[in-house]
């Protein structure tokens, strides 16, 4: 039961990250010797959050935002410098700001002159140094109405000279902001955990995620391709209501393998929208998009790939009754890996998900009781969250 607290209590603490997005997107378009520099961050992942919500509730208004606007222009655009041929760019005029209170998204847009219309550049996104690690910036670069460049900005790459990569390149970046995704998004974290509880073996628990996997590349696909969209909104609230409905359903004694696979797959259907809106915002060009999206979800797989490979050893020590050094020794190594996508008590919560299993296979005659009670910590959690993104900006 000390693990069970533990689980809960790591639970509580990572949810005060539960609404960061932890991803900006900068766009530069290249005119001769004029470059568009466009910039779009939520607020909230600014260290400005507490200045600018003064109220505290979560939501960011517009008379907030104006009320912070020199403070978040001389974070983001103050940090921001251009250079062509080792001489600077001049910014022509003042930037042209906008706050989107739908989607909580700062929107700035800048115009340099700069001192001649050589094709190559240096970027410096001094921001990206000031927030946390586990922020990933978007960058794509226009020339002519064709993308030259698109990939990730990581944290300490504060330097950027964008250059035409290599379709490897590109792939592999997006295959960390995949992996970064899952890891560092709570609720797929949380969701994925739930299914598992809901499990109760490891193979049902491979043959839930595999459904889940199917019906979220799917509609990742169709969302990425505009054949199928949704508002944000709603799709948030159900992503954080699969999780209460899948923990609930976890507590069932008399439940079909059959309904929890249709839950898997139909919930994974709502999560695959909510990981498209991560590219919905990069508009790339047809064939790189394509193969973007297709390393993103590749990416996305092998960080839940990896989720199993942290639980495993809970739920195989569950089968056999009894927990062995190795079963330690894998699940003490696991969350290293996604300490290095996300935010520490990310990987804690995996950690003490483990250790409530590792507890169920040191006491079988209290496991029913403990699984249940695993269940209602996440159905908590998930009802918490949704209960806050209904009420966001309402």
């Amino acid at each position: 039961m000390r693990a069970l607290v533990f689980f809960f209590v790591v639970l509580v603490a990572a949810s005060a990250w539960a609404h960061k997005r932890d991803l900006s997107y900068v766009d530069v378009r290249e005119q001769g010797a004029t470059l568009v520099l466009t910039v779009d961050i939520d607020p909230h992942d600014t260290p400005l959050v507490e200045r600018i919500d003064r109220d505290g509730d979560g939501v960011m208004t517009v008379a907030e935002i104006d009320a912070q606007r020199p403070a978040l222009e001389a974070f983001v655009l103050g940090r921001v410098a251009l250079k062509k041929v080792g001489a600077a760019c001049v910014a022509r005029r003042l930037p042209t700001i906008a706050f989107y209170p739908d989607v909580q998204m700062w929107h700035a847009e800048a115009t340099f002159d700069c001192p001649a219309a050589a094709a190559s550049f240096t970027l410096y996104l001094g921001y990206i140094d000031a927030l946390p690690r586990s922020h990933r910036a978007m960058l794509k670069v226009v020339s002519d109405g064709r993308v030259r460049v698109q990939t990730v900005i990581e944290p300490r790459q504060a330097i950027i000279e964008p250059r035409d990569g290599s379709w490897l390149a590109t792939g592999a970046r997006f295959v960390q902001l995949g992996v970064h995704h899952i890891f560092d998004g709570l609720d797929h974290l949380a969701f994925v955990l739930a299914l598992i509880v809901a499990a109760g073996s490891l193979r049902r628990a491979l043959l839930l995620l595999s459904a889940f996997t199917v019906a979220h590349s799917l509609s990742l696909v169709l969302s990425a391709l505009a054949i199928v969209r949704l508002p944000e909104k709603p799709v948030e609230v159900t992503i954080a209501l699969s999780i209460a409905v899948v923990a609930i359903e976890a507590m069932r004694d008399r439940s079909s393998l059959r309904l929890r696979v249709a839950l898997a797959f139909g919930f994974g259907l709502v999560h695959g929208l909510g990981f498209a809106a991560v590219l919905a915002d990069a508009l790339f060009s047809s064939s790189a998009f394509i193969w973007s999206l297709a390393a993103f979800n590749a990416g996305i797989e092998l960080g839940q790939a990896w989720l199993v490979v942290c639980v495993l050893p809970g739920l195989l020590a569950v089968q056999a009754g009894r927990a062995r050094v190795w079963h330690f020794a894998i699940a003490g190594a696991g969350p290293w890996v996604i300490l290095f996508f996300a935010h520490a008590t990310n990987a804690v919560l995996v950690f003490a998900f483990v250790l409530v299993l590792f507890g169920l296979a040191r006491a079988p005659r209290t496991a029913k009781v403990a699984t249940r009670a695993a269940s209602v910590v996440l159905a908590l959690a998930g009802f918490g969250w949704a209960v806050e993104r209904v009420l966001a900006g309402a």
